[in-house]
């Protein structure tokens, strides 16, 4: 009598031993899965200006000539635009209406005036690095005798137009 308990006992013992080890294996076997991450990237365009920039003095009838460097950050193709105003604040605050041309170079290589309607500076330009790329904004000013002597303030306003 005695073996047949430990017969069952042993049976018994080695049932739940590997009932416990199928169930272990199969814990292992769901430890190791898989899903799916969804994720959406959107598009993102930054333009960096100086806080100012000075152009040289003109005098009237002649033409100077100035290089403003702008960096553009996008993950899209852009275009940049700048348009500015024909009048200006002299020292004195006061709003005044000058003569002189203001112009920049357009994306296709001729000067146009930016004090009318904005100017294409560049077009369809392709994805830049994270670190951004450095573009130069030609601009040029031709000085006009209705214009008296002084230091004057205009703004120029930048459009960086992501191409969706």
């Amino acid at each position: 009598m005695f073996t047949k308990l430990f017969r069952i006992l042993y049976f018994l013992c080695v049932f739940f031993l590997a009932g416990s080890f199928v169930l272990g294996l199969s814990a292992v076997g769901q430890g190791s899965q898989s899903m799916t991450l969804n994720f959406e990237i959107e598009s993102s365009v930054a333009l960096e200006l100086p806080a100012s920039f000075d152009l040289p003095p003109v005098t009237p009838g002649q033409t100077v000539e100035a290089s403003l460097p702008v960096i553009v950050k996008a993950n899209v193709e852009w275009d940049l635009r700048v348009v500015g105003s024909q009048s200006a604040t002299d020292a004195l605050g006061q709003v005044v209406v000058f003569g002189s041309a203001l112009e920049t170079r357009d994306f296709l290589g001729g000067w146009e005036p930016i004090t009318h309607f904005a100017q294409v500076i560049c077009q369809t330009e392709p994805p830049t690095p994270s670190e951004g790329q450095e573009v130069t904004v030609e601009l040029r000013m031709i000085g006009d005798f209705a214009d008296p002597p002084g230091i004057y303030h205009t703004q120029l306003d930048f459009t960086l137009v992501p191409q969706l």
